[in-house]
């Protein structure tokens, strides 16, 4: 029995993408150099020296990942949404950056397989509990699963469950998500969620208590047999360095035994990642879908570049096998990355896998794999 699941980093669909879709919310922005959301489209053209199409196709964005992923047919696709799904003009004050796209397109995840959303993050309410509340009506319109964030605290802490296909032989494992960020990601300390109050899963550090959080949601479903994934919003957006206490957060969840992967997402690039106890860890997945082709700056990272991590868990006892495809973003899409770049990123990878005796990483022809551990 096999469970597949393909997991990214940040997915925005506000701002400039929104702007070229079918439906899209008032460009205006608050910005202290950027008033209009049109403007990022505007820098990728320029930059790019092509025209950005627009009321394009939902799945437009998602480009040559779309055939890459139904042929790797994944259980559940898991991706952090960085932006509210609102029409409100209800800006949160206090905040340089709002990120916002029309409810409509939700549509636009349902044009991978079997999408699941994580909503704890920076931006979910960008646009105050009235756009977190859109947000959550337009994914159970869509019926996209998601966790992290929600109307109350039982939504937010709660899991994002998908259920094995029904013609599974023998039946296959159901696939639980736990979304929850910190503040160390840009997460206000009033956004976290209460009993009755609408907001995110802010975790208030990396200690034994939100371990034992952790745990108390995760081992009833880890006991009734289901693939667990802790997906969590942390840290800065540029640099490769991965705090200690991290690394022992995320190697405590694994010595429990109640976690199969730790989704880790924030940086703007891909960091390092280590095979833990036959645990992936993924401290920063990098960004997926976003809208800075235009903006200069951090060349060093190749932040033109994004990942998607294919997993194959299976009752081999060999753990798990991983392979990341690679992409870049052209004109607000993703295309096959070019291959000096991708290799580039590959040996960079590989050394800061050395730092956490991850796995050594090789690059062929539009993918990256691991060789075995250090």
């Amino acid at each position: 029995m096999q469970v597949r699941v393909a997991l990214a980093g940040d997915v925005l669909l506000g701002r400039g993408i929104d702007q070229i879709q079918r439906s899209s919310v008032n460009p205006e922005l608050r910005e202290r150099f950027v008033g209009d959301a049109r403007d990022y489209i505007a820098l990728a053209e320029r930059r790019g020296g092509t025209e950005v199409p627009r009321c394009v196709d939902p799945a437009y964005v998602w480009g040559d990942t779309v055939e890459r992923l139904e042929r790797f047919g994944p259980q559940a696709t898991l991706v952090n949404l960085e932006n509210a799904l609102t029409d409100t003009d209800g800006f949160a004050p206090g905040k340089g950056i709002h990120y916002r796209g029309h409810p409509d397109n939700a549509a636009v995840l349902k044009t991978v397989p079997n999408p699941v959303c994580t909503l704890a993050n920076n931006h979910v309410l960008d646009f105050g509990t009235t756009g977190l509340e859109e947000t959550c009506a337009a994914l159970d319109r869509a019926r996209v699963p998601y966790c992290g964030a929600g109307r109350d605290g039982a939504e937010a802490t709660g899991p994002a469950l998908v259920e094995p296909s029904a013609s599974d032989a023998p039946p296959g494992r159901r696939v639980a998500v736990i979304g929850c960020c910190l503040g160390d990601s840009g997460v206000p300390p009033g956004w976290g969620t209460g009993d009755a109050r609408a907001g995110v899963f802010r975790l208030p550090g990396l200690g034994g208590h939100e371990v034992e959080k952790l745990e108390s949601i995760a081992r009833p479903l880890r006991d009734a047999g289901a693939l667990i994934v802790v997906s969590i919003h942390w840290g800065g957006n540029w640099g490769y360095d991965i705090a200690e206490a991290k690394v022992r957060f995320a190697r405590s969840l694994a010595d429990r035994g109640i976690v199969d992967v730790i989704h880790g997402h924030s940086s703007h690039h891909p960091q390092g990642f280590e095979i833990y106890r036959g645990v992936p860890v993924l401290y920063g997945c990098g960004d997926l879908i976003n809208d800075y082709e235009g903006i200069k700056g951090h060349e060093e990272y190749e932040p033109d570049l994004a990942l998607v991590y294919l997993v194959t868990f299976d009752r081999s006892g060999e753990g798990p096998r991983m392979e990341i495809a690679v992409y870049e973003r052209r004109q607000f899409r993703l295309v096959r990355a070019r291959e000096d770049s991708a290799s580039r990123l590959a040996h960079t990878l590989s050394e800061e896998n050395r730092r956490l005796a991850g796995p050594r990483l090789v690059y062929s022809d539009g993918t990256i794999k691991p060789t075995g551990s250090r």
